[in-house]
């Protein structure tokens, strides 16, 4: 859906901060119920850090709510190392929390990933 953002001004090219507004419109659908659609609002903030020419560091943090059920909500966290092994290719690690709390079994995921990312 849309939105709106604004990146934070700092005072040094090694790290960037932004944050985002958003509205959406969800269908979630399971196996045993049938779909339910609603519309949500969304914040997202995106932090990265140039630790050196060759390290660099991510951390998103995502929220939504359901504007008619407060009790709908969902939350996730991605941490990430990126380290640039030539000028087109980098090796990433992360790991994602993902919670939702109206979800029919558990209510967190948690994954844990490498990468190799092409740079370009």
């Amino acid at each position: 859906g849309p939105g709106i953002g604004y990146h934070f001004p700092t005072t040094s090219d090694k790290h960037s901060l932004n944050f985002s507004l958003g509205i959406a419109y969800s269908q979630d659908k399971e196996d045993t119920i049938d779909s339910e659609d609603y519309s949500s609002g969304s914040t997202d903030i995106k932090y990265i850090w140039d630790i050196s020419d060759f390290w660099k560091f991510k951390q998103d943090l995502s929220y939504q709510l359901d504007f008619e059920d407060s009790e709908n909500y969902s939350a996730k966290s991605v941490t990430a190392f990126e380290h640039k092994i030539s000028s087109l290719l980098s090796l990433g690690i992360s790991y994602s929390v993902n919670y939702q709390n109206n979800a029919p079994e558990e209510n967190t995921d948690k994954l844990f990933l490498t990468s190799l990312i092409i740079d370009y």
